[in-house]
């Protein structure tokens, strides 16, 4: 087979576009290895998983996201933070490690389960007071009754 050879290791690179309102969206995924047989090879795909992205933030997903680069390659990328620039450096417990700006995220606040779960509650919520009001509507019969006519006595025995 002809997968990556771990003592080499690789390269993973993003390209990026600016758009005509000034953010930026992700072209294309290269990956540069060696494979089990020793050759220096470089794959490219196109990629716009990563819509867009402002100046002031990053993009993070924590969705899992899979590219498939060639027959023999599939990228699986989990829990990613991307920045066009900017990108900070800060040493912590003696190493460097990059800082980046706060995330966008590419998961919704609200997910279809919650809208689902929202309309469901809300539906629910309208049938209960319609129910209610229903209910506070109804009242005695008085048909049958006028001022003129004699009240009704029911004798009862002591």
């Amino acid at each position: 087979s002809s997968g990556i050879n771990a003592e080499y290791g690789a390269t993973l690179s993003f390209s990026f576009s600016q758009t005509a309102t000034g953010y930026w969206q992700s072209e294309k995924i290269s990956i540069a290895y060696t494979n089990s047989s020793g050759d220096s090879v470089t794959e490219e795909k196109s990629f716009h998983e990563v819509n867009i992205i402002s100046k002031q933030f990053s993009f993070a997903c924590s969705l899992i996201t899979q590219a498939k680069i060639s027959d023999e390659l599939e990228l699986m990328l989990n829990y990613y933070q991307i920045q066009v620039y900017g990108v900070d450096s800060a040493e912590y417990n003696g190493t460097e490690i990059l800082v980046f700006d706060e995330a966008a995220q590419c998961v919704a606040i609200l997910s279809e389960g919650t809208w689902m779960g929202i309309i469901t509650t809300l539906l629910l919520i309208v049938i209960l007071v319609f129910s209610i009001m229903m209910l506070l509507s109804t009242s005695t019969p008085d048909r049958f009754e006028t001022a003129k006519s004699k009240c009704l006595i029911i004798p009862h025995e002591h």
